[in-house]
């Protein structure tokens, strides 16, 4: 097993001036095979929290890896109750 990616602070811009937004995003894998992986994910912030499953296929020069993530929180400023998402990776 092991823990992947931190993505600790967001800055934005608006009208008067900066704001800041700290998130988090912690997740755990299990390697099934040579190129199969299954993982949970948590993330979240101010705006609400998520916990959902990952499944990835590929190797480290390519892979790819689908996720949804269920809200288990209040969700604030409109974000969605359920994300799903899917990222394509190639290492150069």
């Amino acid at each position: 097993m092991k823990t992947k990616r931190w993505k600790p602070e967001k800055f934005e811009y608006k009208g008067d001036g900066w704001e800041l937004e700290i998130k988090y995003n912690a997740n755990i894998s299990y390697k099934v095979g040579n190129l199969f992986t299954l993982g949970l994910e948590a993330r979240g912030g101010e705006s609400g929290h998520y916990i959902g499953h990952v499944i990835s296929h590929g190797t480290g020069k390519a892979w790819v890896a689908f996720g949804s993530a269920i809200a288990v929180t209040d969700i604030k400023n409109n974000k969605p109750q359920l994300i799903l998402r899917m990222i394509m990776g190639i290492n150069l």
